[in-house]
C-alpha cells in the first residue's frame, strides 16, 4: 500500500541518494577513459549535449513513473497501466539490467578494494625505490647514442598520435576498412628478389614504410624487382581493383598514407634537431627518467592488475564488497540508503575536491584544462559520438529502473524539473572534476591520456609510485573514493532488483537484499573469473569474441540501458495518462512542458533509435558521423 511504503527522510536525500545512484564507477572510472581515447574537448561537449537532450528528459520521465505510481518498475507499469499490459515489460527490462550490471560492477568496485589496501600497505614505495636504482643502472650503463634514439623515437610517435588521426580522419571509415582487407589480402603473399641499393632483401608485403606502394611505382633505378614478383603483385592488385569503389577508397587511402608517411619524416627529423641541440647531461637526464617510468610500470602492473587474471581474489574483494551493499539495503530506505549517501557523497566531493587542488599545482593542469574543455574536431573518432550517447545512459544511471524506484520513495508531486537538474548537474560535475583531478597526474608524469580502462588501474598507480612517498597518501585517498563511489550506485542496482520482490511478492527487506544479493554474486563469478587463465569459460570466448565480462557489459551497455530508456521515453511521451502527468507536472511552467514534452516525444527516442540501428547494422553512424564533422 502507498502508506505504509517506506519515503525519503527529506528532498535533500532524495537528490543525494539519486545522485549517488548515478555517480560511480562510470563517472570516475569510466568517462575520464573514454574522454582520453576521443581526445577530450568535443568529445565533452557532446556528451553534455546528450545529457541535456536525452539523459534529463527521460531522468524526469523515470521519477515521473515512480512517484505516480509508489512502486518500483515492474508494479509501476501494472499500476499504471492495468496487470497484464504490455508496458510492465519495460519494467522487467530494468529489473534484468540492474542484475546483469551489478553482477560484473561488483567486480570492478572488488579490484578499488584491492587497490585501496595495497595502497594502505605502502606497495609503491618498494616500486618507487627499485626504479630508482634500475634508472641509475641505465644511465651509466648506456651509451648516449643509444639513449637519444630511443628518446627520438618514442617522441616522435607521441607528437604523431593526432596529426595521424587527423589525416586519417580525411576518409571515412570504410575506407580504412577496404584498405584493411587490402593490405591483409596482399599481406598473405610473400614478394622476393627485392633489390635494393645493390642490396639482395625478401620483403613481405605489410611491413612498415609503404613497401607495396614502393614496389608498384618508385623508381626502377632505386627499386628492382625480379619479373615474377612484379607480375605477382600486380596481378593481386588488379583483381581486388575490379570493383570501381574499392578502387577509388584504395587510392584515396594510399594517398593519405603517403601523406603520414610524410608528416613521420618531418616528425624525425624535427625531433632529431631538438637533440641535437641537447647536451649530452640533458639527454641522460630525460633518458633515465624515462627508463624509470618503464620500471615502474612493469612493476606496478605485476602488483596491481595481477587481481584482475586472479578469479579468485576478484572473487573475495566481490563478495565483501557485496556484503557491504546487502547490509546497507537491508538497513531500509531512509536508515539505510538514504543515510549511508548523506555521509558518502560528500566525503565523495570532498575527496575529489582535494585531488583537484593537488593537481592544480602539477605541471600538467593547464594541459590537461585544454584536453578536457578545448574542442579540437581533429582528436575525435568517429564513433565517439554514439560512445558519449551511450555513457549518458550508464552514468545517469537510465533504463535500469532506479529513477524509477527512487522516485517511488517520494510522495511529492512538485519540484521535479529541479530536482531532475539537480542530480545530473552533480552527477555531470563530479565527471568533470574526475577529469581533472586525474588528467593533471597523467599529463605531469608522461602518462597516455587514452589508456583505455586501464587509465585508473594501471596509469594512476604509475603516477603514484613516480611520486615516491607522498604517493601512498594520495593512492588511498583516490582508490578509497572510487570505493564509496561504487557503493552508492551499487546499492541502487541492488534496490532495484530487490524491490520487485518486496513490492510484488510481499518479501521483507532483510530477505530481499540477502537472497537476490547472493543470486547476483554467484552469477558475477563469470566475470571475477572471465580474465583468470585457468578458470574462465574459454568457449564462451571463442563463440561470442569477448570474454564473459565484456560481453555482458556490451549487452547491458548497449541493449538494455538504451532500450529501457527509449521506452521509458515512448511510453511517458505518448502512453502514460495525461491527467497522471500533468499532476506531477503542475507547478512547471507551460512553456517547459511542452520543451519537456519534444525532447521526450521525439528528440530522445530519435537519437536512441540511432545508437540502436548502428548496432543492429542498419545504419553506420560513423560514416554520417564523419561527414559531418569533416
Amino acid at each position: 500500500m502507498a502508506s505504509q511504503r517506506a519515503q525519503w527522510g527529506s528532498r535533500i536525500g532524495f537528490i543525494l541518494a539519486a545522485a549517488g545512484s548515478a555517480v560511480g564507477l562510470g563517472n570516475i572510472w569510466k568517462f575520464p577513459y573514454i574522454t582520453g581515447e576521443n581526445g577530450g574537448g568535443l568529445f565533452v561537449i557532446i556528451y553534455l549535449v546528450c545529457i541535456a537532450l536525452v539523459g534529463i528528459p527521460i531522468m524526469m520521465a523515470e521519477i515521473m513513473i515512480g512517484r505516480a505510481a509508489q512502486a518500483q518498475p515492474v508494479v509501476a507499469f501494472e499500476k499504471l497501466q492495468g496487470k497484464k499490459t504490455p508496458w510492465a515489460g519495460v519494467g522487467w527490462l530494468g529489473v534484468v539490467a540492474g542484475f546483469v550490471i551489478l553482477s560484473y560492477y561488483i567486480v570492478v568496485a572488488g579490484w578499488a578494494m584491492d587497490y585501496t589496501l595495497k595502497s594502505v600497505v605502502n606497495i609503491t614505495e618498494p616500486i618507487h625505490d627499485t626504479a630508482e636504482v634500475e634508472g641509475s643502472t641505465y644511465r651509466i650503463t648506456t651509451p648516449v647514442d643509444e639513449m637519444t634514439l630511443t628518446l627520438i623515437t618514442r617522441k616522435a610517435e607521441k607528437e604523431l598520435k593526432y596529426p595521424v588521426r587527423a589525416i586519417k580522419n580525411q576518409a571515412k571509415p570504410s575506407v580504412w576498412d577496404d584498405y584493411d582487407r587490402y593490405t591483409e589480402a596482399l599481406g598473405k603473399a610473400r614478394v622476393v628478389n627485392v633489390h635494393h641499393n645493390e642490396m639482395r632483401v625478401d620483403v613481405w608485403s605489410d611491413q612498415p614504410e609503404g613497401v607495396l606502394h614502393a614496389i608498384g611505382e618508385a623508381d626502377v633505378t632505386e627499386v628492382m624487382i625480379s619479373n615474377d614478383a612484379r607480375d605477382q603483385y600486380l596481378e593481386a592488385r588488379q583483381h581486388l581493383f575490379e570493383n570501381d569503389e574499392f578502387a577509388r577508397n584504395i587510392e584515396l587511402a594510399e594517398s593519405l598514407m603517403r601523406e603520414v608517411e610524410i608528416k613521420r619524416k618531418d616528425q624525425l627529423l624535427a625531433t632529431m634537431q631538438e637533440y641535437e641541440s641537447k647536451s649530452e647531461l640533458e639527454i641522460r637526464d630525460e633518458a633515465e627518467k624515462v627508463h624509470r617510468r618503464t620500471v615502474i610500470y612493469q612493476k606496478v602492473d605485476e602488483k596491481f592488475a595481477t587481481v584482475a587474471v586472479d578469479g579468485w581474489t576478484s572473487t573475495f574483494w566481490s563478495s565483501i564488497f557485496m556484503l557491504l551493499v546487502i547490509l546497507i539495503v537491508a538497513g531500509g530506505v531512509s536508515r539505510g540508503i538514504e543515510r549511508t549517501c548523506r555521509i558518502l557523497m560528500p566525503t565523495l566531493i570532498i575527496l575529489i575536491l582535494i585531488m583537484v587542488v593537488y593537481g592544480a599545482f602539477k605541471d600538467g593542469f593547464l594541459e590537461a584544462l585544454q584536453f578536457v574543455f578545448k574542442p579540437d574536431a581533429s582528436k575525435l573518432k568517429p564513433s565517439g559520438v554514439l560512445e558519449a550517447m551511450g555513457h549518458a545512459f550508464f552514468t545517469l544511471s537510465l533504463g535500469m529502473g532506479a529513477m524509477i524506484t527512487y522516485g517511488s520513495y517520494q510522495q511529492s508531486k512538485t519540484k521535479l524539473v529541479g530536482q531532475s537538474v539537480a542530480i545530473a548537474l552533480l552527477d555531470t560535475a563530479i565527471a568533470l572534476l574526475a577529469c581533472m583531478m586525474i588528467f593533471p597526474i597523467i599529463f605531469s608524469y608522461d602518462q597516455e591520456a587514452a589508456a583505455g580502462p586501464g587509465l585508473v588501474f594501471k596509469s594512476m598507480p604509475l603516477a603514484f609510485a613516480e611520486i615516491g612517498k607522498g604517493g601512498m597518501l594520495l593512492a588511498i585517498l583516490f582508490f578509497g573514493l572510487l570505493v564509496f563511489a561504487a557503493i552508492t550506485s551499487a546499492i541502487s542496482l541492488l534496490e532495484v532488483v530487490a524491490s520487485y520482490f518486496i513490492d510484488q511478492l510481499g518479501w521483507n527487506r532483510r530477505k530481499a537484499a540477502w537472497i537476490l544479493g547472493g543470486i547476483i554474486l554467484a552469477f558475477g563469478l563469470g566475470s571475477a573469473f572471465a580474465a583468470d587463465p585457468d578458470f574462465k569459460l574459454v568457449s564462451w570466448e571463442s563463440s561470442y569474441g569477448s570474454d564473459f565480462f565484456t560481453t555482458i557489459d556490451y549487452l547491458a551497455s548497449n541493449w538494455l540501458l538504451p532500450m529501457g530508456g527509449l521506452f521509458i521515453a515512448l511510453y511517458v511521451g505518448w502512453g502514460m495518462p495525461k491527467r497522471l502527468r500533468n499532476a506531477e507536472l503542475e507547478d512547471v511552467p507551460r512553456p517547459l512542458i511542452m520543451g519537456w514534452l519534444l525532447l521526450v516525444r521525439f528528440v530522445a527516442p530519435l537519437l536512441v533509435i540511432i545508437v540502436l540501428m548502428q548496432k543492429v547494422g542498419i545504419l553506420d553512424a560513423n560514416e554520417v558521423f564523419h561527414d559531418l564533422f569533416h
